[in-house]
């Protein structure tokens, strides 16, 4: 009889980190860490829902282009080799990124695009505030995680993760690190929790992470209350 071959022992899993090639990755994320960028341009509002909720529709232009409009940029950058079915489908899918992928290929039927034209390698320009860039992998290997794994998260992250959750509408993902902030939010990192929420305007976590920090000062390290932004 002829053996039995394990096709899937040597195959390695779905993932972004793969050589794009490797992969057959077919988009291009491009994303830019923009320490001036204008909270008010990098979401839709500011508001307590927009901040606090996941979103369904996704940032914005300018903040998110196709490459092919996007203009040269001095600033720190990185590229994501990642797959349009996994972040456009499943349980883990981001709705920004679904709901853009679907428009592109109404407006390709629309226009009759030749399958050679259609196949080219596309992608889309995002600029973030450092701490949302910085954490814009982690989010990528939850999307690409199994179904139920955890995000990968810390004290640092954790508010940008929230904030990138809410602006590409990945609801497992704002589950997920809504839980871990509830659980890791203390005296010891209140003060984190209240310099990043002020950044990205999440107000209840702002609200939370004051009290916090007001009713137990006297423990804090000095050396953390001076690197608060005056305005707190």
């Amino acid at each position: 009889h002829r053996d039995h071959i394990d096709y899937t022992s040597s195959a390695p899993m779905l993932t972004w980190r793969l050589d794009p090639d490797e992969s057959l990755s077919d988009w291009t994320l491009t994303v830019i860490s923009n320490n001036e960028l204008d909270q008010s341009n990098e979401s839709k509002d500011t508001n307590e829902s927009r901040s606090d909720e996941p979103d369904k529709t996704g940032l914005e232009e300018p903040l998110v282009r196709t490459l092919e409009q996007s203009p040269k940029s001095m600033l720190p950058s990185r590229k994501y080799f990642v797959h349009r079915t996994q972040l456009g489908v499943g349980p883990r899918r981001s709705e920004y990124f679904s709901n853009l992928f679907k428009k592109k290929r109404m407006s390709m039927s629309e226009s009759s695009e030749t399958t050679e034209s259609t196949s080219k390698h596309k992608g889309t320009r995002i600029e973030l505030r450092p701490s949302a860039a910085n954490a814009f992998p982690i989010m990528l290997d939850f999307i690409y995680s199994p179904v139920g794994s955890p995000v990968e998260a810390t004290t640092e992250t954790a508010v940008a993760l929230r904030h990138l959750a809410t602006c590409f509408g990945i609801r497992e993902l704002f589950d997920s690190i809504t839980t871990f902030i509830k659980n890791d939010l203390s005296i010891e990192t209140a003060p984190v929790y209240l310099a990043e929420a002020e950044i990205y305007k999440h107000d209840k976590l702002v609200e939370v992470s004051a009290h916090l920090c007001s009713q137990n000062f006297e423990f804090i390290k000095f050396g953390t209350i001076v690197t608060l932004p005056p305005s707190l």
